[in-house]
């Protein structure tokens, strides 16, 4: 990595060495896979395990920075192959949780190739990738089979988990099944965590009476037929014995109908584009909708469409930073119609906005009701495919996580700073992660090109005064000396699928 210069008194580095592999390294490491003669799946016990033993697929992923808010850089999982013929596999957010990053795909604890993130879903807790099918053409992978019968049809009737056990073990992953009951998950929202992180806050999953099974895998019919796959959906907590900060997790089912929506259209090679409403929504009871000044009327209407007990309707919880909705919505309202549609759930809501400029909707505040037209939010741009390394910090545009938590403006927001290395200039100078970068040396910073203007001529030791504002909005200035034979500044980009790391050409050291 480095070789001692004792004539200058540095440590001249490879900086190539530091940010990963080349792809052209990871299609020679592809390609050292194909002497592979068969793969082992494990041979099931029943006949959903026999059903889905060639579909279930360990994933690993790593990032080489943490970005968006991630509390580590390794993840494990179990991924459900989709459509065998494209090499899709779906996994949750919680194992591939975001585009920048390295995947590898174990197919029965004996093969093992690279993949790559096809597409990460913008509100729901999944991510499709891609495998290269020639590379298991040798080996009986097989997609899963759907059953689409709608949500509310599934409530209280038996079904089967089938999930991998032991992904990350040494001797690989085992198939189990366990049967039970298929109920709605309670309508409880975790708090948001104090790191801004991605949170799937508005889906209506299921979960599985009488099993407490903590790893990813699938609901399904005897026959091996998903109903849903099973996610995990990380919260902080705290523990009941120390008090102290512990990661938890909620394991529920995502509905095919969600999965079918990104599916369709990647199927005929078009990325699924979605828009939305820019609020935070949550579910309230009749109580309290009454306290707000919903009619007797309107809740016998809502009451009669509901296909769940007990009914509910959709109030605005909070706005995203920047949309519309935050200019003309306020906390507390009742959605009653979007695009002159009455609706109670979340799906609904986001089936009529996902591709619409505009929607009228109509909302009770304070008792008296209210038509708006919303101009919608585009989250096609949400995904993090730039990342400048800069004295030991890593910046990114802000995070759609902050945006949507904590109500702050992705265009006036600022650089977002998502992590800082031990012993680098950020660290030694006090930068801190999630503080937001808004003029380098008095002058407005707002993007990051706006940032490697104002910095491109900075020379080794030379300072820097950056002026910047933690999620509350605390103004605190910082003044950082460069150190440009250490910590010099590299951009990555994402670009169709391939990761480029380079070193800006305008840094210089002494």
């Amino acid at each position: 990595l480095a070789v001692r210069d004792d004539l200058n008194g540095v440590w001249q580095q490879s900086h190539q060495s530091f940010y990963g592999i080349k792809q052209d390294d990871k299609t020679k490491k592809n390609g050292n896979h194909n002497h592979f003669s068969q793969a082992f799946f494990p041979p099931g016990s029943n006949k959903a395990e026999q059903a889905l033993s060639q579909s279930l697929v360990g994933v690993r992923f790593h990032v080489p920075y943490r970005i968006d808010g991630l509390p580590s850089d390794g993840y494990i999982g179990t991924g459900l192959v989709v459509d065998a013929e494209n090499g899709f596999i779906i996994v949750d957010r919680d194992t591939v949780p975001c585009a920048i990053g390295d995947v590898t795909l174990s197919f029965g604890s004996s093969v093992e190739i690279e993949g790559e993130v096809l597409f990460i879903h913008p509100l729901h807790n999944i991510a499709i990738v891609k495998y290269d099918t020639k590379l298991v053409s040798h080996i009986p992978v097989s997609a899963c089979e759907f059953d689409e019968k709608p949500v509310h049809d599934l409530i209280n009737k038996k079904s089967w988990f089938v999930g991998l056990v032991g992904a990350e073990a040494p001797c690989g992953a085992s198939i189990v099944s366990l049967q039970g009951t298929l109920i709605e998950a309670p309508k409880l929202k975790p708090p948001f965590p104090t790191v801004p992180r991605f949170r799937d806050t508005q889906i209506d999953p299921i979960m599985m009476r009488g099993v407490s099974a903590k790893f990813n895998g699938v609901y399904c019919t005897e026959d091996g037929k998903v109903n849903a796959y099973v996610a995990s959906n990380p919260f902080s907590g705290r523990s009941s014995v120390t008090n102290m900060p512990v990661r938890s997790s909620i394991w529920c089912g995502i509905p095919v109908r969600i999965i079918q929506q990104v599916l369709e259209p990647l199927k005929k090679g078009d990325i699924p584009t979605f828009r939305a409403l820019g609020a935070n929504l949550e579910y309230i009871g009749f109580l309290r909708a009454r306290q707000l000044g919903l009619d007797e009327e309107t809740m016998q209407a809502i009451a009669k469409q509901c296909k769940s007990w007990p009914p509910v309707v959709l109030m605005v919880s909070s706005r995203w930073g920047g949309s519309d909705a935050e200019k003309l919505l306020q906390n507390g309202d009742i959605i009653l119609e979007v695009n002159r549609k009455c609706v109670n759930d979340y799906f609904s809501c986001e089936e009529i906005v996902k591709d619409k400029l505009k929607v009228p909707i109509k909302i009770l505040r304070y008792g008296k009701v209210h038509e708006f037209e919303v101009e919608t939010v585009d989250l096609n741009q949400d995904v993090t495919n730039r990342v400048l390394l800069w004295g030991g910090a890593v910046l990114q545009r802000l995070p759609s996580a902050v945006t949507h938590q904590k109500g702050i403006s992705a265009e006036k927001g600022g650089i977002y700073v998502s992590s800082i290395s031990r012993g680098s200039p950020a660290q030694k100078y006090k930068l801190q992660p999630t503080y937001r970068i808004v003029e380098v040396d008095g002058k407005e910073t707002l993007s990051l090109d706006d940032f490697v203007q104002a910095t491109h001529n900075k020379r080794d030791g030379s300072p820097v005064r950056l002026k910047t504002l933690d999620l509350k909005g605390k103004v605190s200035v910082v003044t950082l000396r460069m150190d440009l034979q250490y910590w010099p500044t590299y951009e990555m980009r994402l670009e169709d699928g391939l990761e480029e790391c380079k070193e800006c050409p305008n840094n210089k050291s002494n």
